[in-house]
């Protein structure tokens, strides 16, 4: 029998970016300049938490904050969460799996010691 572990890869494309932006009505107020480098910063790094909220940040800064709080009924607290999801749906993930050496770990361990933590007992309840 092989053994095999896995490796996340998370990706986002600057065409997913571009029609979330349009789906959700943001980067409205931005030039044709402006909006290229929002992609190109889409397409040269990965979807990092810090990079999705650079982008969301720019998303934010060149939308029509005032028209989407009266579309969503929202803050712009609000606002900038809808971006983040909206981002968060452009990316996808793939697994790269890799073989391995027999696992020495494996479920009933993982159990036994989620049942030994108090903070994940109280979740088990």
């Amino acid at each position: 029998m092989k053994y095999f572990t896995a490796k996340e890869k998370r990706a986002w494309s600057s065409n997913r970016v571009q029609s979330m932006c349009v789906s959700y009505d943001f980067y409205t107020c931005g030039d044709k300049e402006e909006y290229e480098d929002l992609l190109f910063f889409v397409k040269a790094f990965r979807p990092t938490i810090q990079n999705m909220v650079i982008a969301a940040r720019n998303i934010y800064d060149h939308s029509d904050i005032e028209t989407l709080m009266e579309k969503y009924g929202t803050d712009e607290k609000g606002i900038f969460e809808e971006i983040m999801f909206g981002l968060g749906e452009t990316v996808y993930t793939t697994y790269e799996a890799t073989e391995t050496m027999p696992p020495t770990y494996g479920i009933k361990q993982a159990n036994a010691k989620a049942k030994n933590n108090p903070h994940t007992a109280a979740n088990l309840r």
